[in-house]
């Protein structure tokens, strides 16, 4: 099963995201709206040369999905801003598209 959607994060997201929260993050309020039967999570997986790299987990109770992004450095660098300052006038609305693959 393959499930594929535009994400959009918007200003709403950015203000009533919570900075460090992996499932009320601004990325992860957008992903709700969009997989509403899902429940996402953000995790970060750290390199060796101190970038945060992130993945996007859905979960529901038919099991775990994975997923894939498009524009993949943008919503790491979103996401990594967000976590350090989400206050910053950097932070702008933006859309990725988010496929889902059944686990």
């Amino acid at each position: 099963m393959k499930i594929k959607k535009t994400i959009k994060v918007t200003q709403k997201h950015i203000e009533e995201g919570q900075p460090e929260n992996c499932t009320k993050c601004a990325v992860a309020l957008a992903v709700r709206e969009q997989f509403s039967d899902y429940v996402p999570s953000i995790s970060v997986i750290y390199d060796e040369d101190d970038y945060n790299h992130y993945k996007i987990d859905l979960h529901n109770s038919d099991g775990n999905f994975k997923t894939k992004f498009s524009k993949y450095k943008t919503v790491n660098i979103f996401i990594d801003k967000f976590d350090r300052d989400f206050k910053s006038t950097e932070l702008k609305p933006f859309e990725f598209e988010l496929t889902a693959y059944k686990v």
